[in-house]
Protein backbone atom coordinates (compact mmCIF):
# COMPACT_ATOMS: atom_id res chain seq x y z
CA UNK A 1 0.00 0.00 0.00
CA UNK A 2 2.69 2.33 0.85
CA UNK A 3 4.32 1.93 -3.13
CA UNK A 4 1.04 3.64 -3.84
CA UNK A 5 0.77 7.43 -1.67
CA UNK A 6 3.17 8.54 -3.62
CA UNK A 7 2.76 8.55 -7.02
CA UNK A 8 -1.30 9.04 -5.88
CA UNK A 9 -0.27 12.10 -4.25
CA UNK A 10 1.50 13.23 -7.51
CA UNK A 11 -1.11 12.40 -9.14
CA UNK A 12 -3.81 14.38 -7.47
CA UNK A 13 -1.42 17.11 -7.33
CA UNK A 14 -1.00 16.82 -11.11
CA UNK A 15 -4.84 17.29 -11.59
CA UNK A 16 -5.32 19.64 -9.00
CA UNK A 17 -2.76 22.33 -10.74
CA UNK A 18 -3.63 21.51 -14.26
CA UNK A 19 -5.78 23.89 -16.12
CA UNK A 20 -9.45 23.18 -15.38
CA UNK A 21 -12.07 23.75 -18.28
CA UNK A 22 -8.83 25.86 -20.51
CA UNK A 23 -10.66 27.33 -23.64
CA UNK A 24 -9.03 27.64 -26.73
CA UNK A 25 -7.88 31.22 -27.52
CA UNK A 26 -9.94 33.74 -28.69
CA UNK A 27 -9.98 37.40 -29.77
CA UNK A 28 -11.18 40.80 -28.41
CA UNK A 29 -11.39 43.18 -31.22
CA UNK A 30 -11.15 46.67 -29.93
CA UNK A 31 -14.26 47.85 -32.62
CA UNK A 32 -12.82 51.48 -33.36
CA UNK A 33 -8.93 50.63 -32.91
CA UNK A 34 -6.53 47.67 -34.81
CA UNK A 35 -5.82 46.40 -31.09
CA UNK A 36 -6.62 43.08 -30.43
CA UNK A 37 -5.57 40.74 -27.30
CA UNK A 38 -5.51 36.94 -27.92
CA UNK A 39 -6.53 35.35 -24.33
CA UNK A 40 -7.39 32.05 -23.12
CA UNK A 41 -9.25 31.36 -19.63
CA UNK A 42 -8.71 29.11 -17.14
CA UNK A 43 -10.81 28.17 -14.29
CA UNK A 44 -9.00 27.98 -10.50
CA UNK A 45 -9.55 26.36 -7.66
CA UNK A 46 -10.30 28.50 -4.66
CA UNK A 47 -11.17 32.06 -4.46
CA UNK A 48 -9.65 33.69 -7.58
CA UNK A 49 -12.33 32.18 -9.74
CA UNK A 50 -11.53 32.23 -13.47
CA UNK A 51 -8.43 33.60 -14.73
CA UNK A 52 -7.77 35.36 -18.31
CA UNK A 53 -4.45 35.79 -19.71
CA UNK A 54 -3.11 36.78 -23.18
CA UNK A 55 -1.16 38.99 -25.59
CA UNK A 56 -2.37 42.33 -26.39
CA UNK A 57 -1.31 43.84 -29.68
CA UNK A 58 -1.01 47.17 -28.79
CA UNK A 59 0.99 48.50 -31.83
CA UNK A 60 -1.03 46.53 -34.10
CA UNK A 61 2.38 44.62 -35.99
CA UNK A 62 0.82 41.12 -35.58
CA UNK A 63 2.72 40.53 -32.27
CA UNK A 64 0.79 38.80 -29.34
CA UNK A 65 4.01 37.51 -27.50
CA UNK A 66 5.82 40.58 -26.11
CA UNK A 67 3.52 42.26 -24.26
CA UNK A 68 1.80 39.83 -21.79
CA UNK A 69 -1.76 40.81 -20.36
CA UNK A 70 -3.40 39.49 -17.15
CA UNK A 71 -6.63 39.25 -15.35
CA UNK A 72 -9.79 37.42 -13.89
CA UNK A 73 -13.63 37.50 -14.76
CA UNK A 74 -15.74 38.33 -11.88
CA UNK A 75 -19.34 39.61 -11.70
CA UNK A 76 -20.29 39.89 -15.86
CA UNK A 77 -16.73 42.23 -15.49
CA UNK A 78 -13.40 40.95 -17.07
CA UNK A 79 -10.50 43.28 -15.55
CA UNK A 80 -6.80 42.82 -17.49
CA UNK A 81 -3.78 44.30 -16.65
CA UNK A 82 -0.45 45.01 -18.59
CA UNK A 83 2.47 46.95 -18.74
CA UNK A 84 3.89 47.57 -21.78
CA UNK A 85 7.03 47.91 -23.02
CA UNK A 86 7.66 51.49 -24.21
CA UNK A 87 4.29 52.78 -22.94
CA UNK A 88 4.72 55.41 -19.79
CA UNK A 89 1.83 53.50 -17.88
CA UNK A 90 0.62 50.25 -16.42
CA UNK A 91 -3.00 49.48 -19.19
CA UNK A 92 -5.81 48.85 -16.61
CA UNK A 93 -8.35 47.03 -18.69
CA UNK A 94 -12.38 47.06 -17.37
CA UNK A 95 -14.57 44.69 -20.09
CA UNK A 96 -18.44 44.68 -19.57
CA UNK A 97 -19.76 41.92 -20.99
CA UNK A 98 -23.47 42.60 -20.48
CA UNK A 99 -23.13 45.44 -23.18
CA UNK A 100 -19.54 45.13 -24.34
CA UNK A 101 -18.21 47.90 -23.41
CA UNK A 102 -14.39 48.76 -22.26
CA UNK A 103 -12.93 51.11 -20.65
CA UNK A 104 -8.90 51.34 -20.40
CA UNK A 105 -7.00 53.20 -17.48
CA UNK A 106 -3.12 54.30 -17.73
CA UNK A 107 -1.91 53.87 -14.35
CA UNK A 108 1.16 54.50 -12.46
CA UNK A 109 1.56 54.21 -8.51
CA UNK A 110 0.59 58.16 -8.05
CA UNK A 111 -2.19 58.56 -10.97
CA UNK A 112 -4.54 57.46 -13.41
CA UNK A 113 -5.66 58.57 -16.74
CA UNK A 114 -8.63 57.60 -18.15
CA UNK A 115 -7.36 56.56 -21.77
CA UNK A 116 -10.98 54.93 -23.58
CA UNK A 117 -14.07 55.11 -22.20
CA UNK A 118 -17.31 53.21 -23.24
CA UNK A 119 -15.68 52.15 -26.12
CA UNK A 120 -17.37 49.02 -27.91
CA UNK A 121 -15.82 45.33 -28.35
CA UNK A 122 -16.52 41.70 -29.73
CA UNK A 123 -14.63 38.26 -28.94
CA UNK A 124 -14.35 35.57 -31.48
CA UNK A 125 -13.19 31.91 -31.60
CA UNK A 126 -9.50 31.01 -32.53
CA UNK A 127 -6.77 33.61 -32.57
CA UNK A 128 -6.60 37.14 -33.52
CA UNK A 129 -5.85 37.74 -37.63
CA UNK A 130 -3.91 40.31 -38.73
CA UNK A 131 -4.67 43.91 -37.57
CA UNK A 132 -6.97 46.43 -39.10
CA UNK A 133 -4.02 48.86 -40.25
CA UNK A 134 -7.04 51.72 -41.55
CA UNK A 135 -7.78 52.32 -37.56
CA UNK A 136 -5.48 54.19 -34.91
CA UNK A 137 -4.11 51.87 -32.31
CA UNK A 138 -5.66 52.31 -28.56
CA UNK A 139 -2.39 54.08 -27.65
CA UNK A 140 -2.70 56.48 -30.78
CA UNK A 141 -0.15 54.85 -32.69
Amino acid sequence: MRKFVAPGLLLALAVLLAPQGQAATRCIHFTNFCDTINVNNINVHGITGQLVYGGWDWQCVNDWTTTSIAGRVQGGFVTLVSAPAGFPYEALFTFQVSNHLFDLYGTTSSSALALQTNQPWTVDNGPCPAPNKNLLSLMGQ
